[in-house]
Formats: structure tokens, sequence, C-alpha cells
């Protein structure tokens, strides 16, 4: 009796040491006590505070590899509004790292945390099969780890492997009157149609008439135009805080008319790596808009204008704009 039940405890602690031993190297035991949100949420004077206290919740058991997305909306209140996520590595083991940044005014940022703000994505290089919902003033993130399906969207994975079988992917459920930024910067409503692009062109006498029509004083000051043949792009810029607005309008000249209607407007965060590149056609001209800022390898326009350390060019179809 005594044997067997020594047998049994052996066993155990033979388990138990095995389980040690494989946590130990793996990595992968680690629960949300592993990081302190509930300590560093709160007021911030800076967005680049707020961001890199992001790192400092996570303390000193990570390896921080780095933001994989940071996800850009505008709230209703116009307030700006950052899904950051950070990925991280514990020994064998991937972890994923998410708070939400809220500019509400010029010395005034929010860092706070979801629930599930601490997620395990992958051990020894293989990808947990998981999905969790993280609700936010912005809408509802929801996010995947695994294997991709043919139907995975090639912009919602934010994290992948080297033959892209498997990875992370986010895909998100706006909220009515919340705007969102793409990976490029450009403005998108609840159905990913393009802020400013549904207009209808209209013809005016004057290209200032044109233009006071369009803007309405919302799209803050002038930086400059660019000139083609056929079209005129005017460019505006508005500063938020940490954000750069830039607002492109389009006024095309036919027939001593000058019509204008549509825009496109886009936003950075101020004094990050800019490289930016996006086609359009609006009455019949196709053009190419360039933004560049803070890049490794920087490209001239022949038609280009400035403003502060952001070069903005334009290429138009038919023209000939190279170096």
């Amino acid at each position: 009796m005594k044997k067997g039940l020594l047998g049994l405890f052996i066993a155990f602690l033979l388990v138990s040491l095995i389980w040690d031993v494989k946590d130990y190297v793996l990595g992968d035991q680690l629960t949300d006590d592993a990081v302190a949100s509930e300590l560093y949420a709160g007021q911030y004077e800076s967005f680049e505070e707020a961001s890199s206290t992001i790192n400092d919740a996570m303390g000193t058991d990570f390896n921080v590899i780095g933001s994989i997305t940071e996800h850009i909306y505008k709230l209703p209140n116009n307030h700006y509004y950052v899904l950051e996520i950070k990925k991280a590595s514990h020994k064998a083991s991937l972890y994923l790292y998410t708070g939400f940044i809220e500019q509400k005014h010029k010395d005034v940022t929010e860092l706070t945390f979801p629930e599930n703000d601490f997620n395990l994505i992958s051990t020894n290089g293989k990808f947990k099969s998981k999905s969790w919902d993280i609700k936010s003033k912005a809408g509802v993130h929801h996010i995947q780890t695994g294997a991709f399906s043919k139907g995975t969207k090639l912009e919602n994975r934010i994290i992948r492997n080297v033959d892209e079988s498997e990875g992370v992917t986010l895909a998100t459920e706006l909220k009515d009157g919340v705007i969102q930024m793409n990976e490029k910067g450009i403005w998108l409503d609840k159905g990913n149609n393009k802020i400013g692009m549904n207009e209808s062109m209209k013809a005016f006498d004057t290209e200032e008439a044109a233009l006071s029509a369009v803007t309405k004083g919302s799209f803050g000051k002038q930086v400059g135009v660019i000139k083609s043949k056929n079209m005129n792009f005017h460019i505006y810029q508005n500063k938020v805080d940490a954000f750069k607005e830039y607002t492109v309008i389009p006024v095309h000249m036919k027939d001593n008319q000058y019509y204008a209607g549509k825009y496109e407007r886009f936003t950075f965060v101020e004094d990050s790596e800019v490289n930016t590149k996006t086609e359009e056609a609006v009455e019949g001209v196709t053009y190419k808009l360039h933004f560049q800022h803070d890049v490794e390898k920087f490209k001239q326009y022949k038609k280009q204008l400035k403003d502060g350390n952001m070069y903005i060019g334009v290429e138009v179809r038919g023209e000939h704009y190279g170096k």
C-alpha cells in the first residue's frame, strides 16, 4: 500500500517536473498578471509618451519586438484614437499586448487597456488556433490566430509566417460616425469607402469659387498647388496635436470651366516615417499621389511641393513626371 502511494507520488513529481521544464523552456505559461495595465493606464502629456508607456507596462519578462499595428481612428468628437498592438517574445513564445491611445487635448493623452489585452499567439513558431474580440470607442476589433483560409483578406493580416500560411488577422466593425485610416493614411468610412471621393464634380466659373465650395473652411491652411496640363491639385494641411491631416482637392479645367467636388484626405502621425502612394481617376484624368517623410530612399518628382519635411508629389498618366 505504502509502496503504491510512494509510486504515485513520485509519478506526480515527475509529471510536475516535466511541465515545469516545458514552461521554463517554452515560456507559454504567462497570464495577464505578467503585465501591469492598471498601473500604467491614465493620462499623459503626449501621444509619444503614452505609446512608449505600453512597453513599460510589459515589464522585464519580455523582449518587446515592436508595434505590429497602429490603427488610427477619428471619433465623432474629433478625438484621434489609436489601437496599438505590441508584439513581444518570452523564451520560445510570442505574445500580443493591446492598448488604446486617445488624444483628448493638446497636452492630454489618455492610455487605456481592454479587458483581454494580453494574449499568447504562438509557441515554437507554431501559431495557436484561437480568436478573441476587443471592444473600444471605435468599435469591435476581431483578432484571430492560426492558419489563413483562402477568404482571409490580405489587408487584415497583421502577422504572418515565412510561407504566409498562418499568422494573425485583425478586422474591425466600426461604430457609426467613426473614421478609420488605412495603411496608407487614407480616410475611410464604415463601408471602407474613401471619404470625399464619392462627391459629385460641379462646374464653376472660377477656380476660387470651386475651392470655396469644396473646402468650406474645414481643411486647414493651403500649403500649395501642384499644376498639371488639365488638372490642378490643391493641398491643405491641418495639424491636430500629434497628427497631421492632408487634404488633396483636384480641380479639372475644361472649356473655360473649373470642375471640383471630390477630395481625398490623409492622416499621418507627426514625425513618423511616411512613404505612401495612391492612384485615383477624376474626370478621366488618372494620377498618383506620393507622400514622403523621413524615408530611407527619397524619390524626387518633377511636380512636387514641400510642407515642412513632408514631400508631396503628383504623377499624371500621359504626362512625363519623373526625376
